[in-house]
């Protein structure tokens, strides 16, 4: 009996690896045909942010189909990079396990191909019959996909 391609939409992970490998690895089982939809916030706050980055490249270099969406959590840790300023914001809404999880202390030290995971990473994914984004849209900005 063949089955039918599974969308898996997950979100929120929040540095938490052990659950998120146990849903994926244990719970799902996706199989290579299958996508799995993650829709931000991969970092901050649980225990290991890196980790969850790290799973999802393996999942990745394992042939899964894995669509990555960019969370708050991950703009805003984007967004220090640029104004260091916020850093003391970015800590207390999680920032501080993220930055712990890499061993580092100010955010120039997190790995350079983390950065470019997360900013490679859109803020939205349009499918036939639905659009993908973690929080909400942008409705000012003049990306607006609704005005297109």
């Amino acid at each position: 009996m063949t089955h039918g391609i599974k969308k898996y939409v997950i979100t929120d992970i929040h540095g938490c690896l052990a659950s998120f490998r146990t849903l994926v690895s244990e719970k799902l089982k996706p199989g290579l045909n299958d996508v799995l939809y993650l829709l931000g916030d991969f970092i901050d706050r649980g225990p290991n942010p890196k980790g969850v980055l790290d799973y999802v490249l393996e999942l990745k270099d394992l042939g899964y189909n894995v669509h990555c969406i960019r969370g708050n959590h991950e703009q805003i840790m984007l967004d220090v990079r640029q104004d260091k300023a916020l850093q003391n914001l970015w800590r207390r809404v999680g920032g501080w396990t993220t930055l712990q999880s890499f061993g580092a202390t100010d955010i120039d030290q997190v790995p350079q191909h983390y950065i470019d995971m997360l900013e490679a990473m859109p803020f939205y994914v349009e499918l036939p019959n639905h659009l993908l984004v973690h929080a909400g849209f942008d409705f000012e900005s003049p990306t607006n996909i609704f005005d297109n």
